[in-house]
């Protein structure tokens, strides 16, 4: 995911439901976000599954709370059971997330990430 691509609510929803495929029906709000992660491995193969942000500073810069949400949003979603179609199974849909920045961008990213109620999330420099 391009978090340089992803700004604001409406481009951060687009690039995801782009990457992921997200159904047509796809209601462009956080509420159908976090449904659309819900429902995974409806349409791809059962995860785990990795997603890498790209230039992650970039991410919702026009809004801290919707950055905020954001990250509470997958933080929910990674840490629901649910049942495949057509099974009794219970399946995690489990995901993790990095969020990329370049090293001139990563204090920026670390205070933003503080300030959502993130201090203390593993941080490593390349």
């Amino acid at each position: 995911f391009r978090g340089d691509r992803s700004a604001t609510k409406l481009s951060l929803l687009q690039e995801w439901a782009a990457a992921l495929q997200f159904p047509w029906y796809f209601g462009m709000n956080w509420g159908a976000f976090g449904e659309c992660l819900y429902d995974l491995n409806e349409w791809m193969q059962p995860g785990p599954y990795l997603f890498v942000v790209t230039n992650a500073d970039g991410i919702l810069t026009d809004s801290e709370d919707d950055f905020r949400i954001f990250l509470e949003i997958l933080a929910h979603v990674s840490s629901k059971n649910l049942s495949a179609p057509g099974s009794s199974i219970a399946l995690l849909v489990h995901f993790k997330v990095i969020l990329h920045a370049k090293q001139e961008s990563e204090s920026l990213l670390l205070s933003r990430l503080g300030k959502a109620g993130l201090e203390g999330v593993p941080c490593w420099s390349m």
